[in-house]
């Protein structure tokens, strides 16, 4: 991957001055004051003839016009007109403005700050396929107007250009590894020879990943450009090819580039030397119980006998009681209500995680263990929440979507058991709880969209709450039975994180960059979580929210294997990346015997008592027990749970943690029942 030397206007000519050019000449007043003026330009434009070297200007096209005035904020667009070799754009300013700039593309919410030559646009990040050129209305390019009404555009984006040598690819997704932004929002800087800069600290929505479609079902064999923001890649890029067997092409390349305004950047032959990535995401039943448990896993739990139904029963008599009645919860109306999503996850999630556990405890074993009163108060307990936070707007937005997810997981999970299982819930009560759940979806993409506006807050691009948002659509989506929202959690284009990205960009591979929140640390070692930097923010809290992390991506891939979708567990991202890598890194901590947060290159150091703490539990490692069953370093962590059946001072003696070892998660609850399928005594 090289950039060209070669000017972009030497190869789609930019617009140039018309040497027969006139003054801007009046025309009209409209009634509201401002004079019609008119600009001149060459007849030539951005985009390509059949000479494969310019195009004339259309009817159809459109300007901004600024200026010095407070005015030109609302003027109406330039409109196109050709005389000759001249093309003219019309429109109307204020009477009194002297000095004019232009924005190409037309955008009716572009602004503009006449103090700093500051334009505010967007670059669209999904674009059409032009055989040897590219979109109209994507090339974004400004300029400064001369007093005598004439102006030379300059381009502000790069090409990514490549060729297509078959007749199979219908689609093309190109990401920057290390999320560098290659379309969205944009303020350009024009200087007083209306040379465009971009300013880099300035927020907005941004997209590292951009698509190109073609005009049709498929790409015909050809040359085609992508227009991209300037980019400085530390990473490199990834490439994906969709072909027509429904099946995804990869290839990636991991060294620093860099493209230039104005420039091309050349990617070579795109469908020439890939890999195969994965099939094109399908959803099987909607109906299917798919979080946690497969029907069959649930029916091991039901009959579960020994170790596994002891344990259960150990777990709800000591965090089961008090669900008897869902009028005995002690959350009030208000507090279910708060508009604070820090203080909703501390009030919802041990009595969603109770709602679960009483409901599947109500489904085990046999006689007096089966009682029916966990499963018979929990519908209603739901419901009494659903009512009381339909209509909370929540903030701030950011932690919002995390926060409920995080907390409202359990019920995710035991609604879709309750809905499948007879004389759980009522119709009434279904609509209420599924109500309250989109509005959920709803919270958790708002949330996306406000990391996504201001840089990820200080460049977290894939921090522990940009996992629970996918998490939380993917969860949401299986509950409700709607596998649009799945999809657009697991794999979509519009989705600025969806779970892919997060694999790539969480798990870390010997040579990546550091996190730009901890630049100066030790290079990451591969399998290692980006969430690490916590231990330099705050030094107890990097293994917590690593295993944090890991929890959610692990949760998000049972269930869609549950469900018969893709094995994301046995997936692997084209820049190497995979759920098991993290397994096997994290997993020695979890073994020691005592506790050591020295080991694995010693990032960790001084972490010896956040082992075994909430958030980052023995307990995830029997989920990765069940993803990869032959895996010793998980294997490892397995072996090193103590018995909670034998005597626990001796168990205190040879492991220092074993009060704080409860074999269960905040979010999955009693994890011990995840690994029945590979164990179902031990």
């Amino acid at each position: 991957m090289r950039q060209k030397k070669l000017l972009f206007a030497a190869i789609v000519a930019l617009l140039a001055v018309a040497a027969c050019s006139q003054e801007s000449i009046k025309v009209s007043v409209k009634s509201n004051g401002l004079v019609e003026k008119t600009f001149s330009s060459a007849f030539t434009k951005t985009a390509l003839e059949g000479d494969g070297l310019s195009v004339v200007w259309s009817a159809t096209d459109k300007i901004n016009v600024f200026d010095e005035t407070a005015t030109c904020a609302s003027y109406e667009a330039f409109t196109a007109s050709a005389s000759g070799g001249t093309t003219y754009f019309s429109g109307y300013v204020d009477s009194e403005a002297q000095e004019f700039y232009a924005l190409y593309p037309y955008n009716s919410d572009a602004t503009w700050d006449y103090s700093t030559k500051t334009i505010t646009t967007s670059l669209s990040h999904k674009q059409t396929a032009v055989k040897e050129g590219f979109q109209d209305m994507t090339n974004l390019s400004v300029a400064k107007i001369s007093s005598d009404g004439k102006f030379i555009f300059q381009n502000v984006g790069t090409l990514l250009r490549f060729t297509i040598s078959s007749s199979d690819v219908n689609a093309v997704v190109i990401k920057a590894n290390n999320s560098e932004k290659l379309a969205g929002d944009v303020s350009i800087v024009i200087d007083a020879n209306g040379a465009p800069s971009i300013d880099t600290e300035a927020m907005g929505i941004a997209w590292s990943k951009v698509q190109l479609l073609p005009d049709g079902e498929t790409f015909e064999p050809g040359t085609y450009n992508i227009v991209v923001l300037p980019f400085g890649l530390t990473d490199g890029l990834t490439v994906n090819v969709t072909k027509t067997d429904g099946k995804i092409y990869s290839k990636a390349k991991k060294a620093a580039a860099t493209g230039s305004a104005g420039r091309v950047f050349e990617l070579g032959v795109l469908d020439n030397g890939l890999s195969y990535d994965r099939d094109k995401l399908s959803l099987t039943d909607p109906h299917a119980m798919t979080l946690l448990f497969t029907a069959d896993q649930k029916n091991k739990v039901k009959s579960g006998t020994g170790a596994t139904l002891v344990k259960a029963r150990d777990f709800m008599n000591t965090r089961g009681k008090g669900i008897t009645s869902h009028d005995k919860e002690s959350v009030s109306d208000d507090d279910k209500a708060t508009t604070d999503p820090e203080q909703f996850y501390s009030n919802a999630h041990n009595i969603s995680l109770l709602t679960l556990n009483a409901f599947m405890y109500a489904q085990m074993g046999n006689g007096s263990l089966r009682t029916s009163t966990y499963g018979t108060y929990a519908t209603p307990l739901l419901v009494d929440w659903a009512e009381a936070c339909m209509n909370v707007e929540y903030s701030p937005k950011r932690s919002a979507g995390p926060m409920l997810a995080r907390a409202c997981f359990p019920w995710f999970v035991y609604y879709q058991f309750a809905k499948l299982s007879d004389n759980f819930s009522t119709a009434a009560q279904r609509t209420t709880i599924e109500s309250w759940f989109r509005k959920i979806a709803d919270i958790i993409k708002e949330s996306q969209a406000e990391w996504q506006a201001n840089d990820y807050y200080d460049k977290q691009y894939y921090q522990n709450h940009i996992v629970a948002c996918v998490w939380g659509l993917v969860s949401v989506g299986y509950a409700l039975g709607d596998m649009s929202i799945v999809e657009y959690a697991l794999d979509s284009i519009d989705n600025p994180r969806d779970f892919y990205d997060c694999l790539q960009g969480c798990i870390l591979m010997e040579g990546d960059s550091p996190n730009p929140r901890d630049p100066n640390a030790v290079a990451p070692k591969t399998g290692e979580i980006i969430d690490r930097f916590r231990h330099s923010t705050a030094p107890d809290k990097g293994l917590q929210y690593a295993s944090l992390t890991l929890q959610m991506l692990s949760t998000i891939a049972r269930s869609v294997k549950n469900a018969g979708g893709p094995d994301l567990f046995a997936y692997t991202c084209p820049t190497g990346e995979n759920l098991e890598l993290a397994y096997t890194f994290y997993a020695p901590f979890y073994a020691s015997n005592p506790p050591d947060a020295s080991l694995q290159g010693g990032y960790y150091t001084g972490e010896d008592e956040r082992i075994g703490l909430a958030g980052d539990l023995h307990g995830l490692f029997e989920l990765g027990y069940n993803a990869y069953p032959s895996n010793t370093a998980i294997k490892s962590v397995i072996d090193a749970i103590p018995d909670r059946a034998s005597n626990a001072k001796a168990s205190a003696a040879t492991y220092p943690n074993n009060a704080k070892i409860m074999q269960m998660h905040d979010q999955l609850g009693y994890t011990r029942l995840l690994s029945v399928d590979v164990d179902i005594d031990n």
